[in-house]
């Protein structure tokens, strides 16, 4: 089993869009997934979805899984140091503990 499928077998991810679904008033342009592990079910939701990952692993099963759904709007940025960003974000998701550096 694969890093990306062992954390889809923990996470609740109906549940977790239905509640994210649920937010009033949340503009779904933007989303932000720290340690991918939404970023899947983040893109059928946001106009634009963007991933941070430090695994390489991680990143290389991802985007082997994005290419195959053929799903457009997801960038994986792969990094230890979170970015900056000069764009508004709408929802961010924490994944699971990962190692960034701050």
């Amino acid at each position: 089993m694969s890093k990306l499928d062992v954390r889809k077998s923990i996470f609740p991810f109906g549940e977790i869009k239905t509640a994210i679904e649920s937010i009033e008033g949340l503009r779904k342009n933007v989303a932000f997934d720290i340690c991918a592990g939404f970023s899947i079910t983040l893109s059928k939701i946001f106009k634009k979805v963007y991933v941070l990952e430090t695994d390489l692993k991680i990143v290389r099963e991802l985007k082997a899984k994005i290419d195959e759904e053929r799903i457009l709007n997801v960038g994986i940025i792969n990094a230890e140091y979170l970015p900056e960003i000069d764009f508004e974000i709408n929802l961010v998701l924490f994944s699971h503990p990962c190692k960034m550096k701050s």
